[in-house]
């Protein structure tokens, strides 16, 4: 598995993150030919599934997202109302989201497919007091507003991905990895 603990330094970090994610929003909808789906291993769709879980995890205390009774699910749950059922398919998961890690790329992936990743991030934000260090980007309201925005945009693209039988704990997948990784380098190249 790909460690989970993602290091962001700082607030610049975390806005060439975010930069990023806005980013991959464009190129995604720049590449889908109109009305047609996002299927599974769709590149542009899993480099914006990695960027929002590194997003998510990055600055996370311990136990955040560790069971379905951590203060993250609580807050999402009453948060998203009737689309919390994406929360309890997380949590029933079992196996293939063991993880904190796991939970959060399971998280990541039904949002997009029950089209509510942006209420996401907007409940999650509203738990920084707790929930995340100082410097954590989504400590940062600015920057986990500016990610929500970006997200707000793919709301329109039917993401047609398989959300059970999944193995969470081992996504993304390396090449993705080591891809969105070197978009971030790039990017923080660019803003210097």
């Amino acid at each position: 598995p790909i460690p989970i603990h993602i290091h962001v330094h700082t607030l610049m970090d975390g806005e060439v993150l975010v930069r990023a994610v806005q980013q991959q929003a464009v190129a995604l909808l720049g590449c889908l030919p109109a009305g047609e789906p996002v299927h599974d291993g769709h590149v542009e769709a899993d480099k914006l599934e990695d960027l929002v879980f590194r997003l998510l995890i990055t600055g996370t205390r311990p136990k955040m997202f560790s069971s379905p009774q951590a203060q993250a699910w609580a807050a999402l749950r009453s948060a998203l109302g009737s689309n919390a059922q994406q929360l309890d398919l997380v949590a029933a998961l079992g196996s293939d989201a063991s993880t904190p890690a796991g939970k959060v790329r399971a998280l990541v992936r039904v949002a997009l497919v029950d089209k509510s990743l942006p209420a996401a991030i907007r409940a999650i934000a509203a738990l920084v007091q707790d929930a995340y260090a100082p410097d954590a980007p989504m400590a940062s309201p600015d920057l986990a507003e500016a990610a929500a925005k970006a997200l707000d945009s793919v709301l329109h693209v039917d993401f047609s991905l398989c959300v059970k039988d999944v193995a969470f704990d081992q996504l993304p997948h390396p090449d993705v990895h080591r891809e969105a990784s070197a978009m971030l380098g790039r990017r923080a190249l660019e803003k210097n």
